[in-house]
């Protein structure tokens, strides 16, 4: 068994399933812009403002999110050790990191 290649087609999957979150998050944060917009009433400040709001909340969440990712990555590297260690399958180090950052990516669109 290859731990590093375990370690890294994890690593891929947990990647890849983030970036797909992208996708339902961004018409979220479409419709916040547009509803910034609308609510600015032609004043350039009151749209810059909400803009701005906007994306502190999106840098905050989005960090978190990586924060999350790379502990639930360290927690099952370390599953990984404990597994080989005593000979076991890696699957249930994978699946619990895989639930954990669809949670996380949960979390994250209901936020934004």
């Amino acid at each position: 068994m290859d731990l590093q290649l375990e370690i890294n087609q994890l690593t891929t999957q947990l990647h890849h399933r983030i970036a797909e979150k992208d996708k339902k998050a961004y018409k979220k944060i479409a419709d916040q812009e547009a509803s910034c917009y609308e609510n600015s009433k032609d004043d350039m400040e009151v749209y810059v403002k909400c803009m701005k709001k906007l994306g502190k909340s999106l840098d905050y969440h989005e960090k978190m999110l990586n924060f999350k990712t790379e502990f639930v990555r360290r927690k099952a590297i370390e599953c990984f050790h404990h597994k080989i260690e005593k000979d076991q399958d890696l699957e249930p180090c994978k699946q619990e990191a895989k639930t954990q950052v669809e949670k996380f990516i949960q979390e994250f669109t209901g936020s934004v």
